[in-house]
This record gives structure tokens, sequence and C-alpha cells, in this order.
């Protein structure tokens, strides 16, 4: 038992660490404060969380402050995740939030305590406006470097290109972000959005 929940735990890291895309991996070295916080965060989370993984390994957030993130510890909200459907010819046609995960944790896998319910109903709407616009504004900053990328890689061609792409925001800016790699639509059976 003991060997296969060593194995799951190894083979939950690999995949996460190949899953994530956009992480920030911080080239600009943090203050010995932000590092000291960055210490006190791995102490605390269990030795496979993904975060825990990703910052034993160097990655780091950019360390510049932003102001939603201090609205978003006011009220305990740790991480803020979107899913983001999008369709991308030549330019965006369509960039719009599809689903929002909001949480108390950093990086869980579903939501147990049914976070994003008590955070949709408590957070108030100016904090939930910025949040999308900052994830809507990502997205769109992250999807011509990602779709080129995709294109080269994968012989995907030159026309419509429907997808999600997924954006997390955290409350901290010594974190990284692990964001999870986009889903491309350019196969027959697309969904209905992306007809």
């Amino acid at each position: 038992m003991k060997l296969i929940s060593s194995f799951s735990a190894i083979l939950v890291m690999l995949l996460y660490g190949s899953y994530c895309v956009g992480q920030t991996l911080n080239q600009t070295k943090l203050s010995d404060l932000q590092e000291a916080h960055v210490k006190q965060v791995i102490q605390s989370l269990d030795q496979y969380h993904p975060l825990r993984v990703s910052l034993e390994t160097g990655s780091r957030g950019d360390g510049i402050r932003r102001q939603w993130m201090n609205g978003m510890r006011k009220v305990g909200l740790k991480e803020a995740s979107y899913a983001i459907n999008f369709i991308w010819n030549t330019d965006p046609r369509m960039v719009e939030i599809a689903n929002v995960g909001l949480y108390s944790q950093y990086y869980i896998v579903n939501d147990p305590g049914k976070d994003t319910e008590t955070f949709l109903k408590t957070v108030d709407a100016g904090l939930q406006n910025t949040l999308r616009k900052e994830a809507l504004s990502r997205a769109k900053k992250v999807l011509p470097a990602m779709l080129a990328d995709s294109r080269n890689l994968y012989g995907i061609g030159k026309g419509k290109i429907c997808g999600t792409v997924y954006i997390v925001l955290l409350d901290d800016e010594t974190l990284p972000t692990l964001n999870p790699p986009a889903d491309l639509y350019d196969v027959d059976d697309k969904p209905m959005w992306c007809k």
C-alpha cells in the first residue's frame, strides 16, 4: 500500500509538473523577507503538493504586489481559477469566462468545502469583476504565443482555433502560478460555442 501511495504521489507530481503552463519561474531575486515567507509556505504544504514541489525547484512569483491580491487576502481567498473559452483566427474573435473556481487553499483538486459557492455569495462584486478582468487580460496576453507554439508543435492549421485556456490568480506575489495547459479544439466535433 505504501508503494502505491508513493508511486501515486510521484505520478501526480510528474503529471502536474508537465501539466503546468505559464508557470512563473522568476529570474528576479525576491527580497529576503519574501524568501522567508516562501519557506513558511513550503513548510505548510504536504511534501507532494504541486505548489511545494514547484517552490522547492525554484519557481517563484514575480514579487509584485497587486491591489486585487489585498482584496483576496482580506476575504480569505487564496486562489481564483478561470476556464476561459476562446475563438481565435488571426486575432481573438471571442474570449469569455466559462467557469470560475474560488478557493481558500492553493491548488486543491476539487472543491470539498464548497469554497466557490461560498465565495461567490460573499465576495463583493467589485473584487469579483477585478479578478475576472485580470484573468481575461492574462488570457489575451498568453494566447498568441501559446497558439503559435501549438501550430508549430502540433501542425494545427492556420484557420480558426477554438479552445479553453486556464488562468490562476493567487493572493501572494511570491508564489508561482501553475496554469494548466489549454484545451484546443481543431477537430470536427467542436463544442457548440465553437461552431
